[in-house]
């Protein structure tokens, strides 16, 4: 069984790849070649009185293997310098975390690795939204408008340019100090892409000023549609049911929580 640690990912692993894999994965959905279940966290009260031990995991399986991804977090929720509430979560102590993926062969039920998820995690999520810039966005698109200047941010940098000819990044972060730091990392991007990724300080002033607004999001389940051509949106649920059926659902409110 193979222990494989961050750094080795980072050395196998490119974006290419990952946006390809989970294509091909997708595609497999409706037929049934490829199964996915959705993040699920539970919360468990901790030893601090203003946090929850929050477990999470999701699962998959495709082409031979199944994978679980694992999470292990204390999450707290405080309120950062302009009142506004944040979500903040570590493992053991502030600045560590704990993500473990186990993979197994369904061939023949073996376990085959233990994979640190600090560097995969966000090849998926990037290349996952890669697929939808892929099917959504036009072509000739050039600009894009980050919301965050967190990991997350720099993940799907990778993956846009990989599909779109990117040429200008407008990035939005209520933080100052976030956004100046994504800013020194993007003049590296500028030496490496050739175009560098700037704040765009009239967007953020426009913002103080600017009425309540709201956002949509595509589902994942209606991206997968849209890339398989399904007409129907039972044909890609990873659990589809012919029956009417009943479901319990739980719903833990968290303690000091702003949700």
């Amino acid at each position: 069984m193979l222990i494989i640690n961050n750094e080795l990912v980072s050395q196998l692993l490119t974006m290419d790849d990952c946006i390809r894999v989970q294509e091909e994965a997708f595609r497999k959905i409706p037929t049934g070649g490829a199964i996915h279940r959705p993040r699920i966290d539970m919360y468990v009260p901790a030893e601090r009185p203003d946090g929850y031990f929050r477990w999470g995991t999701m699962e998959g399986a495709n082409d031979g293997f199944f994978a679980i991804r694992m999470k292990s977090d204390i999450i707290t929720w405080p309120r950062d310098e302009n009142g506004n509430w944040t979500e903040e979560k570590y493992c053991r102590e502030p600045g560590t975390y704990c993500g473990l993926i186990l993979l197994v062969s369904t061939r023949n039920a073996e376990p085959l690795a233990f994979i640190n998820d600090g560097i995969l995690q966000h090849f998926r999520v990037g290349g996952g939204a890669g697929i939808g810039v892929k099917y959504l966005s036009r072509e000739d698109t050039h600009v894009v408008g980050m919301l965050g200047s967190g990991g997350m941010a720099r993940s799907h940098v990778e993956t846009l340019i990989q599909i779109r000819n990117i040429k200008r990044i407008q990035v939005y972060s209520p933080t100052k100090a976030n956004r100046e730091k994504y800013a020194a990392e993007m003049t590296e991007k500028e030496r490496i892409y050739h175009e560098r990724y700037p704040i765009d300080d009239d967007f953020i002033a426009a913002l103080r000023v600017m009425p309540a607004a709201c956002g949509v999001a595509l589902g994942f389940d209606r991206l997968v549609m849209l890339a398989t051509g399904a007409t129907r949106i039972d044909q890609v649920m990873w659990t589809p049911v012919a029956e009417p059926c009943f479901a319990w659902s739980v719903t833990v409110s968290p303690r000091s929580s702003p949700r």
